[in-house]
């Protein structure tokens, strides 16, 4: 059995991206590496078979969910114009 700590560890970070090598899905551990979502580290095709040279990584850095973009105040509406009361 090959032994990789951090597998079955919850991950705390919640990141979770595409891999940029073979399309599947990696999540990053407790200890700050990235994972296939199987738990393997090396990358493999669709029938199985490792590509070789190849880690998981993701194909783009995880959204920063801290910040949140600038929303402009809302602007008071303009009253409409009613006509004057006549006597």
């Amino acid at each position: 059995m090959i032994d990789l700590p951090s597998v079955g560890r919850h991950s705390g970070t919640g990141d979770v991206a595409p891999c940029k090598h073979c399309g599947r899905t990696v999540v990053r551990d407790a200890d700050g590496l990235w994972l296939h979502a199987t738990g393997e580290t090396q990358c493999r095709d669709p029938w199985g078979v490792a590509i070789l040279d190849t880690v998981a990584a993701p194909s783009e850095p995880p959204p920063d969910l801290t910040s949140h973009p600038k929303v402009p105040p809302r602007r008071p509406r303009p009253r409409p114009c009613l006509p004057e009361a006549r006597s």
